[in-house]
C-alpha cells in the first residue's frame, strides 16, 4: 500500500509540476502580449498626434479628404480625354494629305463614270434609232440562254454521233475478221461437238459398265463374305451385305434379329469383318479367264486382334477356301505359333532372310 500511495502522490507531483510550467509560460505570453499592447498603445497617440499636426498646418482635416480624392479623380479622367481628343486630332492632321489625295482619286473615278454613262446613253440612243429598246432586253436575254441550251445540247449529240460511228466502225472491222475466220471457226465447232458428244456417250457407257461391274462385284463380294464369315466367326454370323448408297458392311445379326452396321462391334469382330471382306473382294475382283488367274495371295498381319480361337478359324478358311482359289498363300505376322501351321516358313529381320 506504501509502494502505491507514493506512486499515485509521484504521478500527482509531476502532474501539478506540469500545471505549474504551463501556467508560468502562460503567464510569460501575457506579460509579452500587455507589452506589446502598451507599445500599440504609445504609437496610436503618436499618430493621432502627427494628424492633428498636419491638419493644424494644412487646415483639411480628414473628413475633407475622401472629397479631395474624388476631385482628384475626376481631374485626372479629364485630363485623360483631353489627352485622347489631342492625340486624334494630331492623327487627323496627319492624315490629311492622303484624304486629299483619296478624294482627288474618287472625283476621277466619278469623272470616269459620267464619262462612261455619256457613252452608254449615246449607245442607247443609236439602239433606239435601230428600233430596239430597254424593253426588249428580258426577251432578248432569253432568247441568248435559249440558244445557249440548244447549243450545248448539239454539242453533246454531235459528240454521241461521233462516238456511235467509231464503235460502229470498230464492229465493222471485228466482223470482218470473224468473217474471215468463221471457215475455221465453223469446222472447229463440229469438231468440238462431235468431241463433246463422242465424251458424253462414253461417259454412260462407262457409267453403265461400271454400274454393271459394281453390281457383279457386289454381288459377288457378298457371297464370299457369306462363305468366310461362319468359319472366322464360329458360326455366330453367316449373312453379310454392303449398303448400295455409301458401300458400308452390314451384317445380320441373329440374336437382335436386324441388320446392323460393322461399327457396332467390337474391335476384334470388326477386324473379322474386315478380314473377310478383304478376302472376298480379292477373290471376286481377280481375272477369271484361262492363264490369267495369279496363282497366289499375299496376307499382311491379317491376324492382328484375333485371340486363339479366331486364329483356328482363319487357319481353317486357308485350307477349306482359299486353297481352292490360290495355289500358293503367303501370310506375314509376328504370331510365332503360326509357323507350325505352314509347311515353308521364312524368318526376317529388317528385311532380310535370316532363316529357312
Amino acid at each position: 500500500e506504501d509502494t502505491e500511495t507514493l506512486t499515485r502522490l509521484t504521478t500527482e507531483k509531476n502532474s501539478l509540476q506540469k500545471k505549474a510550467d504551463t501556467q508560468e509560460a502562460l503567464n510569460k505570453i501575457l506579460e509579452s502580449i500587455k507589452q506589446e499592447k502598451e507599445t500599440k498603445t504609445s504609437e496610436e497617440e503618436q499618430l493621432t498626434k502627427q494628424i492633428t499636426e498636419t491638419e493644424q498646418e494644412t487646415g483639411i482635416k480628414r473628413e475633407q479628404e475622401t472629397e479631395i480624392r474624388n476631385k482628384h479623380n475626376e481631374a485626372n479622367k479629364k485630363l485623360t480625354q483631353l489627352t485622347t481628343q489631342q492625340t486624334n486630332y494630331q492623327q487627323a492632321l496627319e492624315r490629311r494629305p492622303q484624304v486629299t489625295e483619296n478624294i482627288t482619286e474618287v472625283t476621277n473615278d466619278i469623272n470616269l463614270l459620267k464619262a462612261a454613262q455619256q457613252q452608254e446613253e449615246e449607245q442607247l440612243t443609236e439602239l433606239e434609232k435601230q428600233g430596239v429598246s430597254l424593253g426588249d432586253e428580258p426577251s432578248l436575254n432569253e432568247e441568248r440562254d435559249q440558244n445557249l441550251k440548244t447549243s450545248a445540247s448539239l454539242e453533246k449529240e454531235t459528240q454521241e454521233r461521233n462516238n456511235d460511228i467509231t464503235e460502229s466502225r470498230e464492229i465493222i472491222e471485228k466482223t470482218s475478221e470473224l468473217r474471215d475466220q468463221y471457215p475455221d471457226l465453223a469446222e472447229e465447232s463440229e469438231r468440238e461437238t462431235f468431241r463433246i458428244e463422242a465424251m458424253r456417250r462414253a461417259t454412260i457407257l462407262l457409267d453403265t459398265t461400271r454400274e454393271s461391274i459394281m453390281a457383279g462385284v457386289k454381288q459377288n463380294v457378298e457371297k464370299n463374305m457369306m462363305q468366310f464369315l461362319p468359319t472366322l466367326t464360329d458360326n455366330r454370323y453367316n449373312r453379310a451385305q454392303i449398303d448400295e448408297a455409301n458401300y458400308r458392311i452390314e451384317v445380320y445379326d441373329r440374336e437382335a434379329k436386324t441388320w446392323r452396321g460393322k461399327g457396332v462391334f467390337s474391335g476384334a469382330t470388326q477386324d473379322q469383318f474386315s478380314l473377310a471382306l478383304r478376302l472376298a473382294f480379292a477373290i471376286s475382283t481377280i481375272p477369271s479367264s484361262r492363264g490369267a488367274r495369279p496363282g497366289f495371295i499375299f496376307l499382311d498381319e491379317p491376324l492382328s486382334g484375333f485371340d486363339a480361337q479366331r486364329r483356328t478359324g482363319f487357319i481353317q478358311l486357308l485350307r477349306e477356301d482359299l486353297s481352292k482359289h490360290f495355289d500358293q498363300i503367303i501370310v506375314i505376322s509376328h504370331i510365332e505359333a503360326l509357323a507350325e501351321e505352314f509347311p515353308q516358313n521364312l524368318t526376317l529381320d529388317s528385311g532380310r532372310i535370316v532363316q529357312q
